[in-house]
């Protein structure tokens, strides 16, 4: 599947990383990352699956039409750790 520099973004923002935290989990420049997500550049295959993979373990599932979301078991650990748990 391909994923869009768009995903890219979103997912990103959906576990709250920062490009920076991305880079270390990802094995990946930071300025390449944010050269990625504008639109910039074109990854090379390998440096988009090492940032795939780290999305995907941080909780990120990518979905065919575009669709980026969170696992809904992430989702209930992050609600828990954060005390937002609905008790």
């Amino acid at each position: 599947m391909n994923v869009t520099s768009a995903q890219l973004r979103g997912a990103r923002a959906m576990l709250g990383w920062t490009r920076q935290r991305l880079a270390v989990a990802a094995q990946v420049h930071r300025q390449s990352i944010g050269d990625i997500e504008m639109g910039r550049v074109q990854p090379q295959r390998g440096t988009m699956q090492r940032l795939v993979v780290a999305l995907e373990s941080g909780g990120v599932v990518f979905a065919e039409g575009g669709f980026v979301a969170i696992k809904p078991a992430k989702m209930e650990f992050s609600a828990i750790a954060s005390g937002k748990s609905g008790q």
